[in-house]
C-alpha cells in the first residue's frame, strides 16, 4: 500500500467527495491540523462557511467551502512545489447536484452527483491558475450500503494470464517459459520428473485451457514441497550437466594437442 501511495493520492471517488481526504476522514484532518481557521463568507450571493487547515502530517493546506447545510462545494490543496517561490492553489475540487438518499436505517445522506477535479501548473502574473487537465465524475446512481457477496472479491483470471503474487513473495503463478525448459530438459535425459510434479500440483497453477472457468482462490497457492516429495528437475539433471562438463573438457584436450604440435620446435 505505502508504495502504490495508497493513502498519500485521493482517490477520485464520491467517498473522497464527502467523507475523507487522501484515506484520512475530515474530522481528523480537522481535529489534529494546524492553524485551523473557520470564517464566514459570501459566493454568488450565498452566504457559506470556509474551513482553512494545514494538514496533520503532509506540508500542505486545504481551504474547504460549505454551504449552509454544511455540504462541501470546493476543496483546494495548497502545496509548494519544489519550482514554485511560494505555496499555491496545485488542486481544485468541486461537488455540486446534490441529491438526498435516504438509507434502510431511516438516515439521510447528501451525495453529490457531479465532481470535478482540476490540477494546476502554476499561476499566471496576475495570479490565475493554470490547469492542465480535469477530471469528471457523472453519479447516474448510487446505493450505499448494500451488502457484496463474497464471490464477487474472487478474480477470475481469463485463460494464458500471467500472475505476479508480489503480496505474498510467491513470484509468477503461471510459469509457462519454466515449464516449457523443464520438458525439455526432460526430453533430452528421459526423465519425466516435471511432467509428474505439473500434472500432481506441485507447480503453482497454471492458466491454461483446462483452467478456463474455474474460479481460483487467492488462499489457493502453491506450498513447498514436503522432504520427502520426489527429486525436481533440477536435482536430476546432473546427468545432462555432467554430459555438457565431459564434452568441454574432451574440446579443451583436443585444442591444447593441436596448439601443441603446431608450435616450432
Amino acid at each position: 500500500m505505502r508504495d502504490a501511495h495508497w493513502d498519500t493520492d485521493n482517490k477520485p471517488d464520491p467517498s473522497s467527495a464527502i467523507f475523507d481526504y487522501c484515506n484520512t476522514p475530515y474530522s481528523q484532518i480537522i481535529s489534529k491540523g494546524r492553524d485551523l481557521t473557520i470564517s464566514p463568507t459570501r459566493r454568488n450571493g450565498a452566504d457559506l462557511t470556509q474551513v482553512t487547515v494545514k494538514h496533520p502530517h503532509w506540508n500542505e493546506a486545504s481551504t474547504l467551502l460549505f454551504d449552509e447545510q454544511m455540504r462541501l462545494l470546493e476543496r483546494c490543496v495548497i502545496k509548494q512545489l519544489s519550482t514554485d517561490p511560494k505555496p499555491r492553489t496545485t488542486e481544485k475540487h468541486t461537488f455540486s447536484e446534490y441529491q438526498e438518499q435516504q438509507l434502510a436505517s431511516g438516515e439521510k445522506i447528501w451525495i453529490p452527483h457531479k465532481i470535478e477535479w482540476r490540477y494546476y501548473m502554476g499561476n499566471l502574473p496576475d495570479g490565475t491558475p493554470v490547469d492542465f487537465t480535469a477530471d469528471v465524475l457523472t453519479i447516474r446512481r448510487i446505493d450505499l450500503n448494500v451488502h457484496i457477496p463474497d464471490d464477487k472479491f474472487v478474480i477470475r483470471f481469463p485463460a494464458g494470464t500471467k500472475i505476479w503474487d508480489g503480496l505474498a513473495g510467491l513470484g509468477y503463478i503461471d510459469e509457462p517459459a519454466q515449464r516449457t525448459i523443464d520438458q525439455s530438459i526432460s526430453d533430452l535425459i528421459g526423465d519425466k520428473t516435471a511432467d509428474a510434479q505439473h500434472s500432481s500440483g506441485a507447480r503453482p497453477h497454471s492458466a491454461d485451457a483446462n483452467t478456463e472457468g474455474r474460479v481460483i482462490p487467492a488462499s489457493d497457492v502453491p506450498r513447498p514441497l514436503a522432504a520427502d516429495s520426489p527429486p525436481t528437475p533440477t536435482t536430476r539433471r546432473w546427468p545432462f550437466y555432467a554430459l555438457l562438463l565431459t564434452l568441454a573438457v574432451l574440446v579443451l584436450s583436443v585444442l591444447v594437442r593441436l596448439r601443441t604440435k603446431k608450435r616450432p620446435t
